[in-house]
């Protein structure tokens, strides 16, 4: 008796694997994907402050050397490598500025906003599997 109930059970295992193994597959992939846009959008956004902090530094700091700022920070992304300007995705630099303040304590400011565009990742029907981030910061520039 007990030999015919092992036989019976010998090859669930194999059946409760092949039905929940594509779904573990989506899950961990689905969490890759997650892990991977979380890191595109700090690095962005770490981006956007050392850009704006160097933006800040000096009123005679050029828009290019902001943009290898930026791009410094965000070498370890994977589409960055090659990236020479930032006029264009899959890194765009823009660079505004302004003055504020009530007279006479009126300053310039400059806000420097990053837009990145991730790689796509994992194809899922209905999604374009692309991340475009965008993140902005102000400071105050220096005063000399």
């Amino acid at each position: 008796m007990r030999w015919m109930k092992r036989q019976r059970r010998k090859g669930s295992a194999i059946v409760e694997l092949s039905l929940m193994g594509p779904w573990i597959f989506l899950m961990f992939a689905g969490v890759l994907d997650f892990g991977f846009y979380s890191y595109a959008l700090i690095a962005t956004e770490n981006a956007a402050r050392v850009g704006a902090l160097r933006a800040s530094q000096d009123a005679s700091v050029t828009n290019l050397e902001i943009c290898r700022s930026v791009l410094g920070e965000m070498a370890a992304l994977p589409n960055t490598k090659t990236v020479t300007s930032c006029s264009a995705l899959p890194v765009k630099v823009d660079v505004a500025e302004s003055t504020e303040g009530i007279s006479p304590n009126i300053y310039t400011v400059r806000k420097v906003t990053v837009t990145y565009q991730t790689v796509q990742l994992m194809p899922i029907p209905g999604l374009t599997g692309r991340l475009t981030a965008s993140r902005s910061v102000t400071m105050r520039v220096k005063a000399e």
